[in-house]
């Protein structure tokens, strides 16, 4: 099987229609599968009241769908970070959007409503599953009878029954089963929102943001990055409280000038993969992404 993760920030109505609802946390998930491929469609479930999760659905996919059905505030933020992630981005034909996309120097490509899936295929097709197990976390519980219960995104490498893991804390687990799509899986590539049945640890031992793997990635309390800052207004105060969000992992932080990069401290530690995005209360709500260096 091969998996994909798409964000679609700002069109429930597009998400049903790729893909059947299947679970909410801050996130809706839509889930479709179509021959060997399986998609998981991200969408932000409330973002007047939980603005982070435009974040976290964009620096988990693989691909970002932005509708051009309303041309609001939502897509226009939507476009900035995307833009500022350097994700691939396709943009529906249901508005001329040139004028918009070509002062924000978007790299885009345009897909019927019809198309997309198509395109979809040809990504997933193409994934690569090589390097060691990573997961992003975004919630665990226990089931009786079961023991503990992870749910959330393989990163990286393949997951296989019986691989033993590690938290963020140095806590080992080992993966009993894996469901996938409500089906028992021998094993999930990159791309799959997997259900894992562990021991070794409790629910209250992995929250929401936690990322588990072969080796264990830690928790810090600051970075030094390169940032990418919002075209329409770049300014910051290193007295200001922000958002960081990068997967499912959310915490509030400041930023400061460091040379030629960017220190960033946590308001509490955490773990730190891929790309990230920081979100201040104001709009524009897209500050500026980037990647840490150290």
């Amino acid at each position: 099987m091969n998996y994909l993760v798409a964000a679609l920030p700002n069109d429930p109505e597009l998400a049903g229609w790729l893909g059947k609802k299947n679970g909410e946390n801050g996130i809706t998930f839509y889930n479709r599968r179509d021959g060997d491929n399986v998609y998981t469609i991200l969408a932000p479930s409330d973002l007047e009241g939980k603005f982070y999760a435009m974040g976290e659905v964009l620096t988990l996919a693989d691909v970002v769908i932005i509708s051009t059905k309303s041309i609001d505030a939502t897509f226009g933020e939507a476009v900035i970070a995307a833009s500022l992630l350097k994700k691939r981005v396709f943009l529906t034909k249901d508005n001329d959007v040139s004028g918009v996309i070509g002062k924000l120097g978007l790299e885009h490509e345009l897909v019927d409503k019809e198309e997309i899936l198509a395109r979809l295929s040809a990504i997933a097709s193409s994934k690569n599953s090589e390097g060691a197990p990573i997961i992003d976390i975004d919630k665990s519980f226990p089931v009786k009878g079961v023991g503990t219960v992870l749910l959330g995104i393989a990163a990286s490498g393949t997951i296989k029954k019986h691989d033993e893991l590690v938290t963020s804390h140095g806590k080992k687990l080992q993966v009993r089963s894996i469901q996938v799509q409500d089906e028992d899986r021998d094993s999930a590539t990159p791309g799959a929102r997997v259900g894992l049945a562990v021991k070794g640890v409790d629910d209250s031992d992995v929250e929401k943001g936690e990322i588990i793997a072969k080796e264990r990635v830690g928790a810090v309390d600051e970075i030094t990055a390169q940032l990418s800052f919002n075209p329409l207004d770049s300014s910051f105060s290193e007295d200001t409280q922000y958002t960081m969000v990068s997967g499912f992992g959310v915490v509030p932080c400041k930023i400061s000038k460091d040379g030629s990069s960017y220190r960033i401290k946590f308001g509490k530690p955490m773990q730190m993969r891929n790309s990230f995005i920081i979100l201040r209360d104001k709009k524009p709500k897209v500050l500026c992404a980037g990647r840490a260096v150290s």
